[in-house]
């Protein structure tokens, strides 16, 4: 879906204005490769709505290869604009687009959708299903990347875009989607979304990287971004990092992986990073800054500052927002090993792993929002109050979190033209840091418009009479096939419950319903999301909206499971109101051997296990009696059901 594209204006270098040849594609050349090929430095390729099955080389050349978005800003020809790499002609280079011939900045990819790449081969290793940059600098703005893959090598190396090590140019990565990318290593996996090693400089931001995967055999980093640059400098600014996963025996880094950038430490700045997984360390952010592998200790023991030092710090982990990732292991949102963070205004909330949920490792933290708390000047521990119907996490206004970061006027937040000495929405109020990612001077947030061909401005659920309605409105819509609808019970998997038609393309306010019959449901929460699909295939989830306290509608016995069962099994059963219950089970004479409840209940379903370790083998029954203490009727709700018990 094309949600959250930036547009932003940039200035086109001075060779674009003076003596600047447009050459048409299809008009003028049937192949975007063709139209390179015959382009001289400062000339602009555009091309027309439609797919192009192709694996471009940019060939050195300081060009413009665009869609018709960039003279426009129309975003419907960036998803109806496809470069298609799936059908290379040499199976080792099936990047779609690539850039190797000492490029820089002035090489510009605008305004396509990337898709159907395999990655370039080397010995044991394949890079870049997407994009691939080696010893070159490039400018990659307003693309959708995604679905590309890159496999069957023991190192895989970047789903949607790589770039190399011993790069000493400029690259741009701004205002893209990059989406659904992933890389499958025999051995290594490195970089979902983006692998960045650089010597030189990487610009990454107010990108939407989501929903990318990793796995391998031995080990797997970064499933957003990976960033590996010894004397290279990487600005990670305003991204959303969402949704990617990283699955190996050894796995690091589900949003962000951080690996020997020892001169220059990455900044990482107002970034949301949010439902990110790693099946052992770090959910969010994972950051390792050892020279060398073979003198690490294992994991498990104590962390080294005498041979590293405290010098080896990032020093730029500020104004993030980390929130609902996990972690197999340790650092559901942050893990740092054998070296010190230093983190300022974040927060980290609601992120998960069977140990140090918020933050693993040797870190100072200060002004920030950590669940649980954390010792520190200025720190808290309090809900953000995120307004959950953005996409982006912002803060509402009365969040604890607003006006709360570092009060020195160098971490200030923007300023709104438009109101001397307020903050520039999203951040709020005055102009003293807001925690999180909407605060601070580096935020990006409300600089850029991102228009949002289908804008979801509200989504709400409400139960009544055993069935959840459910209502959602958006403010325009293009290329909207319609909305798949999903729930999620409590302790179980989303599943798809229905489809309700969207309006293609409309500027008009559209409002739509659901109706979700929950009556034989069982369940103390229930979830739902909306799953909008765009015309093309591609789609995009919306936030989570949760109905709880759910008190069932009527009396019910369930059958008991497992059954048949050996010794034990778990019978539940709902009240719709407080009662007085009693719950017995009795052989095939009619004896009662096993009396489970007696006593009042409040409304809601309850789950007993009966343990029949002293019981012969043979069949059963089990009897629910629950009655209204407040009715003066009958015996109230009586049901019998059989079970059998085998040894």
């Amino acid at each position: 879906m094309k949600r959250f594209l930036v547009i932003l204006l940039f200035v086109l270098p001075l060779s674009f204005l003076c003596g600047q040849v447009t050459i048409n594609v299809p008009g003028d050349y049937s192949t975007i490769q063709a139209a390179i090929n015959a382009a001289n430095n400062g000339d602009l390729v555009l091309v027309a709505d439609g797919t192009y099955i192709e694996n471009i080389n940019f060939k050195g050349k300081a060009i413009t290869v665009a869609s018709h978005f960039f003279n426009d800003w129309d975003t419907s020809h960036i998803s109806n604009t496809i470069i298609n790499g799936s059908l290379p002609s040499n199976p080792d280079s099936g990047t779609v687009v690539m850039f190797k011939s000492g490029e820089d900045t002035s090489s510009v990819l605008c305004g396509f959708t990337i898709t159907g790449g395999t990655g370039s081969s080397a010995t044991n290793i394949r890079a870049g299903g997407g994009v691939l940059i080696f010893q070159s600098g490039a400018t990659i703005k307003n693309n959708i990347i995604e679905f590309n893959t890159v496999a069957n090598a023991l190192w895989a190396y970047g789903g949607g875009i790589f770039t190399s090590l011993g790069n000493t140019y400029t690259i741009i990565i701004q205002d893209n989607i990059i989406r659904n990318n992933s890389c499958n290593g025999t051995e290594y996996a490195i970089g979902g979304g983006i692998k960045i090693s650089t010597n030189g400089y990487a610009l990454i931001a107010n990108n939407k990287i989501a929903e990318n995967t990793l796995s391998a055999g031995i080990s797997a980093t970064g499933g957003g971004i990976d960033c590996w640059g010894p004397i290279g400098e990487i600005d990670i600014v305003s991204n959303l990092i969402k949704g990617n996963t990283v699955q190996s025996n050894n796995s690091k880094g589900g949003g962000i992986d951080i690996y020997e950038c020892t001169t220059n430490t990455p900044a990482i700045k107002n970034n949301v990073i949010v439902d990110n997984y790693s099946s052992n360390y770090g959910g969010g952010i994972y950051v390792d800054l050892v020279l060398n592998d073979s003198f690490k200790p294992e994991l498990n023991q104590p962390q080294s500052t005498t041979i590293y030092g405290d010098e080896l710090a990032v020093q730029n982990i500020t104004n993030n927002t980390l929130y609902n990732n996990s972690a197999g292991t340790s650092g559901g949102g942050i893990y740092t090993y054998d070296m010190i963070s230093n983190i300022m205004n974040c927060i980290f909330w609601g992120n998960l792993a069977p140990s140090n949920p918020q933050i693993a490792g040797t870190v100072n933290v200060s002004y920030s929002d950590i669940e649980g708390g954390w010792t520190g000047t200025g720190n808290i521990n309090d809900h953000p109050l995120f307004d959950m119907n953005s996409e982006f996490y912002h803060l509402i206004e009365n969040s604890p979190c607003v006006d709360s970061g570092n009060p020195d006027l160098q971490y200030n937040d923007v300023e709104d033209p438009q109101i001397p000495g307020n903050a520039l929405y999203p951040a709020h109020l005055t102009l003293r840091n807001d925690i999180g990612h909407s605060g601070g001077p580096a935020s990006h947030w409300g600089y850029w418009e991102w228009p949002i061909p289908v804008e979801l401005t509200s989504f709400t659920a409400n139960l009544q009479l055993g069935k959840v309605n459910l209502n959602w409105t958006t403010a325009t819509e293009t290329n909207n096939l319609g909305f798949e609808i999903e729930r999620k019970l409590e302790n179980s998997m989303w599943e798809r419950i229905g489809f309700t038609e969207g309006h293609g393309t409309t500027s008009e306010p559209q409002a739509y319903s659901f109706i979700d019959d929950i009556s034989s449901i069982h369940s103390s929460t229930i979830s739902y999301r909306l799953k909008q699909l765009d015309l093309d295939g591609s789609y995009e989830y919306s936030n989570e909206v949760l109905v709880d306290n759910l008190a069932p509608i009527k009396y019910s016995l369930e059958q008991n499971y497992p059954n048949p069962f050996n010794p034990s099994t778990t019978i539940s059963y709902s009240l719709p109101v407080k009662s007085q219950v009693k719950l017995a089970v009795y052989n095939s004479l009619g004896e009662n051997v096993k009396q489970l409840v007696n006593e009042l209940k409040e409304a809601g379903h309850y789950s007993v296990e009966l343990n029949a370790e002293s019981l012969p083998s043979g069949v059963y029954f089990y009897r629910l009696q629950a009655k209204d203490p407040s009715s003066s009727s009958g015996q109230g709700f009586v049901q019998v059901r059989k079970m059998m018990l085998l040894k």
